[in-house]
């Protein structure tokens, strides 16, 4: 119960209705996987392949797994008996069969609509998608203040006093593991659903080890019915009815605003409200689809509208006519202040005011009062 009260904590970072969430349950199969193929039921491993397969149409994290895999498999080859670690290298049977397992897995990821352009996308995101990584939150260093900081904490904490309390021999894949997880977690705060998806296991067999004076093997099934009934029950009471979700919009995004656009326009847009503007068929600068948006150049020339830096000349070169803005933005303060710009429309949301701009002239004349400062040069 406490490791999935820590590891619920953890998984809020990522909570919703994403397809992250299928790409994790993909994951947790391939732990199962490798775990039942510790266990001695090597067939399992076969799997794998399929479920890569699977998973490279759902999410980027497939890359994740496979580093996954290949990790097991140049573990598993270190003999090693010092301190805490024991562990047995594979015999040569075994070893091949990963290695043809490991090659079936990486065959079956040609197994999309895109080829091999999908499956450079990870690596594209982690060498090229610089300022995408910066201007998501998600992408960035983990805050111990928070939530999912305070649950990273408790997590390490509680695994360090259990394997004091009641130690165990470690595999060296698990520690590799454990290290990797903590460390993506802490490096990009995204990753807090990875480091639970890879640790609740361990961590939950480290607690029931150390604390458990007894056996509950007749009490577990109980306990896991009683827990999967209590989530499945708090799922359907949260669940929302239509009614629910058209409030939750209203408050949330300015349909009023949005609804307000016509196809003509050439809006610029908050990345925020892109998405909701693409769902309804509006035109949109933006979305929070930055991947595409930054190899086209468009996320750097929004990232330079939205500071106000060349912020005319570059909607110049879009031929935006109208924009959609939160109040407190340094191109919304420029453009309230710029003759042949008039607010249409102010509409509250959750994260505050939006003000709809219409362009009433060909050119923008910037008021000396509200001119930005001249701004370094820029990479």
């Amino acid at each position: 119960m406490w490791t999935s009260a820590i590891g619920f904590v953890l998984m809020t970072v990522n909570s919703g209705p994403r397809m992250i969430e299928f790409a994790y349950l993909a994951m947790s199969a391939e732990l199962a996987i490798l775990e039942a193929a510790d266990r001695g039921n090597k067939r399992w491993l076969w799997l794998l392949p399929p479920l890569f397969c699977l998973w490279i149409n759902l999410h980027g994290m497939w890359f994740a797994g496979l580093v996954l895999l290949g990790i097991y498999i140049v573990c598993g080859m270190i003999p090693a008996s010092l301190g805490v670690f024991e562990q047995k290298t594979f015999s040569p049977a075994e070893r091949n069969r990963l290695l043809a397992i490991l090659g079936a897995s990486v065959v079956a990821l040609f197994v999309n609509p895109y080829g091999w352009h999908l499956m450079w996308n990870p690596l594209d995101m982690m060498m090229n998608q610089k300022l995408s990584v910066s201007t998501i939150a998600e992408w960035q260093p983990l805050n111990l203040s928070t939530m999912e900081g305070k649950g990273v904490v408790a997590a390490i904490a509680v695994m360090v006093v259990a394997n004091c309390i009641r130690g165990r021999k470690w595999k060296i894949y698990e520690m590799v593991f454990v290290f990797l997880a903590w460390y993506a977690a802490i490096a990009h705060v995204r990753f807090c659903y990875f480091a639970a998806v890879l640790t609740a296991p361990m961590l939950a067999r480290d607690l029931a080890r150390s604390f458990s004076s007894e056996s509950d093997t007749k009490t577990i099934p109980a306990m896991n019915f009683l827990l999967a009934t209590g989530a499945l029950v708090v799922i359907l009471y949260m669940f929302p009815t239509e009614a629910a979700l058209q409030k939750m919009l209203g408050i949330m995004f300015p349909v009023h605003e949005i609804a307000a656009i016509q196809p003509s326009w050439r809006t610029f847009d908050m990345d925020y409200v892109g998405g909701r503007m693409a769902f309804q068929s509006k035109p949109s600068f933006i979305d929070s689809r930055f991947d595409s948006f930054e190899h086209l150049g468009i996320m750097k020339d929004y990232r330079s509208i939205m500071m106000a830096y060349d912020a005319f000349e570059l909607m110049d070169k879009y031929r935006v006519d109208h924009a959609l803005l939160k109040e407190d933005l340094p191109i919304t303060y420029l453009l309230l202040r710029t003759p042949g710009w008039q607010v249409l429309m102010r509409e509250k949301a959750w994260q505050g005011e939006y003000i709809l701009f219409a362009k009433t002239s060909g050119t923008s004349e910037v008021s000396p009062a509200c001119t930005p400062a001249p701004s370094s040069p820029r990479q």
